[in-house]
């Protein structure tokens, strides 16, 4: 009988959902509390005339006040993703598939964007996106259930 990587969890209710996240979901985790925190540290900055760079998929914050907008959204976004998958919060695959989903629609209105420019690029980020998405729906079940 080939041995699925869910089985443990069939049989024992009481492991960590955590456990279902791979390494690399557990380090962006953190990575994006923590970043999550110096997006509101920048905008209180932006306050009192103290800027900084502040980019994510290729949407820069100084580039106006939309993209300000959207990637204070993508930081804090991430952010509390990455608290609701590693606090094993119920809601945590629901909002890590919209977070996904809004990443993958910010990548390719980017590129979009590149292309009307002049400057057709890939967001790298897609990739691990599409990832994340993918895992995300095979993990749902064992961590709803």
């Amino acid at each position: 009988m080939k041995k699925n990587e869910f089985d443990e969890f069939e049989r024992n209710s009481k492991i960590r959902r955590r456990n279902l996240l791979p390494w690399w979901i557990k380090f962006f985790c953190w990575l994006f509390m923590f970043t999550s925190v110096l997006a509101i540290v920048r905008v209180i900055l932006s306050y009192f005339y103290i800027y900084s760079d502040f980019e994510f998929y290729g949407l820069n914050a100084n580039d106006g006040l939309l993209n300000t907008l959207i990637v204070f959204i993508v930081f804090t976004l991430h952010g509390l993703t990455g608290y609701s998958l590693w606090f094993e919060k119920g809601y945590g695959i629901v909002l890590a598939k919209v977070d996904a989903i809004f990443g993958i629609l910010v990548c390719v209105y980017t590129m979009f964007l590149g292309y009307q420019i002049g400057n057709l690029t890939f967001r790298l980020e897609l990739v691990l996106l599409v990832l994340f998405l993918i895992k995300l729906i095979k993990i749902k079940p064992y961590w709803m259930g």
